[in-house]
């Protein structure tokens, strides 16, 4: 077996992630990518406190094979959830989801990455309205190989951006939790503090939703009454730091510094284009003579 997922509410165990401790998985050693979901809250889960003599913490490493690992749930009320990163004696790719959850054992997972400098992919997928601290991420400063980054966490852009102008990044991906005004957006493509080594750039910081037309086969009369909501179109809520214009600003400087980007955000662009492109016909029929 090279790749394993799990996805279970693991309820028989208070600490649903000691099931993991206790489990053969060890014995899978041509074990490639393993992925666990636990799916129940974190209220549910019940931990030993780090001075509990009950908390294993020497752990048998986990196949040495191991390329991939996913950790998705209440990982940071798991005690168990650093000691099931630090038992994997190295890694290419991470990730890192959590929901609703303090944020504070964030920095205490990432320092327990064996062999940091290994690492080309990290996820950090953290939806919610906690706030990480300056110093959450500094730990990333050793992740000397890391090419791929991808982030749904709420931080600073004061805080995060100068962290990825240290790493030799070839893609990022920013989500809606992440703030990202193009003015910071503008350091990571261009000027001394540039990421030489960035091609692309995934923005899904705001997303639209493409609804139906406005029927061409109406008369004057049947589009007067049409519920224009009905065609089920969503517009992107834009900001004063990501703005509309200011994204078209940036993509045109990033297009000019050969970097790609794309996203949610860039698609939204298109989207809110072609609704003004419907609501052009829609006036020009309604209001006609």
């Amino acid at each position: 077996m090279r790749n394993l997922e799990l996805e279970s509410t693991f309820f028989h165990w208070q600490d649903p992630l000691r099931a993991i401790f206790v489990s053969s998985l060890r014995s899978y050693y041509k074990l490639k990518r393993l992925t666990l979901q636990i799916t129940r809250t974190a209220a549910s889960v019940v931990s030993p406190e780090p001075h509990d003599p009950g908390l294993v913490k020497h752990v048998q490493p986990l196949p040495s094979s191991l390329e991939g690992f996913g950790l998705c749930g209440p990982l940071f009320t798991s005690r168990y959830a650093e000691g099931l990163v630090k038992a994997i004696p190295s890694l290419a790719q991470t990730v890192l989801a959590s929901d609703g959850e303090s944020v504070e054992g964030l920095s205490r997972i990432l320092r327990c990455i064996q062999q940091p400098d290994l690492l080309d992919y990290l996820s950090v997928l953290m939806s919610g309205v906690h706030v990480l601290s300056a110093d959450t991420l500094g730990y990333l400063r050793l992740f000397t190989r890391l090419n791929m980054i991808a982030l749904d966490i709420n931080i600073s852009p004061q805080h995060l951006f100068p962290v990825l102008a240290e790493l030799p990044l070839q893609q990022i991906t920013l989500c809606s939790s992440t703030p990202a005004p193009t003015e910071q957006l503008v350091t990571l493509v261009s000027g001394n503090e540039k990421i030489k080594t960035l091609k692309q750039l995934k923005l899904n910081t705001v997303d639209a939703v493409r609804g139906k037309p406005v029927p061409r086969e109406f008369t004057r009369e049947e589009l007067a009454k049409l519920n224009l909501e009905d065609l089920g179109w969503e517009l992107a809520e834009w900001t004063d730091e990501f703005s509309r214009e200011g994204l078209k600003e940036f993509l045109a400087l990033a297009k000019k510094e050969e970097i790609e980007v794309t996203g949610d955000a860039v698609e939204s662009l298109k989207i809110e284009e072609e609704w003004e492109e419907e609501m052009e016909y829609y006036r020009s029929v309604v209001e006609s003579l």
